[in-house]
């Protein structure tokens, strides 16, 4: 799994270089404090901050009776709290939650000398000398990174500005249910075929994400006859033309031949495909104008002649086959897919992406190019979505959601913001790429017309995916999601507080605690065996009774998560 990471830091536009520093005599602070800004963590996120606050609650009361322990507490903060800081001269927070944009953007201030290093921090070398145990603890933590790529994102001048921690990922979700359903208007038998198989695939697979039965919601969003008429197909058993690849029966075919992981890449490989994709958008979109038919609905399988339930979708009934929350998210997976390469360094005007930066002094020249690699398929892909939405003749009308509706929906505020997750809730759209972070979104419920709450979407129906890059790409997760930074101590406690801040970022690190923090927050772990903690909490396989407990009371490893 392909991990694309841009350097911030290395496309900004410094601004701040002559940011002064006014002192108002404030004292310095007694506690380490680890700040978690608004920028980083927004005000309704509390289930960050407590995973945050877990893991110092639990390392201050490790260390409680140590000689001259220095506790850590932790406050959130507005935006610009570091900024007003800066320039008041407030006291600045030993560590904070950052981007690597931010963090650089404060090594460019007058107070550049104060910024952390996150190296010297873990090793102690920032205490004066490096220990034994600090570089053991700095090369474990190195080796075991998922990717070298999460420290180079942070690296800054040489510099270490950034520690990676919890990470959240620009994912793809296919809703199962919707596709067999769409599958079932061209051959309604191995789409069912294919329903059993997957069901069964959950079930050997996936049973503790799932439920004991692996089965699917089992809600049907097309009217059958009333959609074979309106995409002309007169006999959905006489479909199959095998030198079409873009017809719908020759795919259902193919799946119902297929068991276990075979169906699930082959489920995987046909929204990979742009041509395949658009061929899916564009018979949605016909079914979506068809309002006077109304093939779109959600209704209960189970008793296909009640009335239906619920709307597609609750929200001013609009209906998107595709969304993508971050445009420019998906322009680095392309570009990623297709080069292999895990990061775009920004400086080099020959970096093959869609632009780079030009310094002269203080300013900065954003420098696009026509072509880039991966630019085929992803301007393919855009293109192919804007030409269907076109055809509907909406592009004079006031709103983003109703120019595209019945095709392709991005994140928009119309006025409040508007996460593609909320269409993908709503059962009607194919395949939605989000943060990982914000996964559970996915399965939000909505209301039923009687305003009760209904599970459209469930993990049965869901699988996750790569960017849509293209037929034949490699796969590519983007990785995003801010680390740990933060100012040197001061006060006349400081060489106290630096030991705090040294012992801190060796325990917040280890595999159970980066594990936990990501079962908290769905910030996963950016080690492996991290991850592999994560993993088999996550699929109900974790065994306390199997991991070694060591000296400073943590679980960091099991026969799975061995070297």
């Amino acid at each position: 799994m392909k991990k694309l990471l841009i350097t911030l830091s290395s496309a900004l536009v410094v601004s701040t270089a002559g940011m002064s520093v006014v002192s108002c005599g404030v004292k310095p602070e007694k506690q380490v404090v680890l700040l978690l800004p608004g920028e980083s963590i927004g005000a309704g996120s509390t289930y960050i901050q407590d995973g945050y606050r877990e893991i110092v609650n639990e390392f201050n009361q490790l260390h409680q009776d140590d000689e001259n322990f220095v506790p850590i507490k932790v406050q959130w903060k507005p935006s610009g709290t570091i900024q007003s800081a800066i320039l008041s001269g407030d006291n600045l927070p030993d560590l904070y939650v950052s981007y690597p944009d931010q963090a650089s953007l404060y090594k460019s201030t007058k107070l550049s000398d104060r910024t952390r290093d996150m190296k010297e921090s873990m090793t102690g070398e920032i205490q004066g000398a490096v220990t034994e145990e600090g570089q053991k603890a700095w090369d474990d933590f190195e080796k075991d990174l998922i990717s070298n790529s999460f420290l180079q994102e942070g690296q800054y001048n040489g510099e270490q500005l950034i520690l990676p921690f919890g990470k959240s990922f620009d994912v793809s979700v296919i809703n199962v249910n919707l596709f067999i359903d769409y599958l079932r208007i061209y051959d309604q038998t191995n789409a069912d075929i294919i329903q059993t198989h997957f069901e069964q695939y959950n079930k050997d697979e996936r049973s503790a994400l799932t439920n004991s039965t692996g089965a699917l919601t089992k809600i049907s969003f097309f009217d059958k006859p009333k959609s074979r008429q309106i995409l002309g197909i007169s006999n959905s058993a006489n479909q199959i033309n095998l030198s079409d690849e873009l017809n719908p029966s020759n795919w259902v075919a193919e799946l119902a031949d297929k068991t276990g992981t075979g169906l699930v890449k082959g489920i995987r490989e046909i929204f990979k495909d742009i041509d395949k994709i658009l061929k899916i958008a564009e018979d949605y979109n016909k079914l979506a104008q068809a309002k006077q038919e109304s093939p779109i609905d959600v209704t209960s399988t189970s008793n296909p002649v009640a009335n239906p339930v619920a709307k597609g979708n609750n929200s001013n009934d609009k209906n998107f086959s595709f969304a993508v929350d971050s445009i420019a998210n998906k322009l680095f997976m392309d570009y990623a897919a297709t080069s292999g390469n895990e990061i775009v360094d920004t400086n080099n005007q020959n970096n093959d992406f869609f632009y780079s930066v030009q310094y002269t002094g203080q300013a900065a020249k954003l420098v696009l190019n026509d072509e880039w690699i991966g630019s085929e398929n992803t301007l393919a892909y855009l293109d192919g979505m804007r030409d269907l939405a076109l055809t509907n003749g909406n592009d004079k009308l006031n709103t983003y959601t109703e120019q595209w509706n019945g095709t392709f929906a991005t994140s928009v505020s119309e006025p409040k913001k508007i996460y593609t997750s909320t269409y993908f809730a709503n059962g009607t759209t194919f395949m939605a790429a989000g943060s990982s972070a914000g996964s559970y979104n996915f399965t939000k419920k909505i209301k039923d017309k009687n305003n009760a709450d209904l599970a459209v979407v469930t993990n049965a129906d869901l699988l996750t995916a790569p960017s849509a890059s293209g037929k034949g790409t490699g796969n590519a997760f983007m990785s995003q999601g801010p680390g740990i930074a933060g100012f040197k101590s001061n006060g006349s406690n400081a060489a106290e507080k630096e030991k705090t801040v040294t012992m801190f970022l060796q325990y917040m690190v280890q595999p159970q605690i980066s594990a936990r923090f990501g079962l908290r927050t769905n910030y996963m772990p950016t080690s492996k065996k991290g991850m592999a903690v994560y993993q088999n909490y996550v699929n109900g396989k974790f065994d306390n009774s199997k991991a070694v407990q060591n000296k400073d009371g943590y679980y960091d490893k099991a026969e799975w998560a061995k070297d």
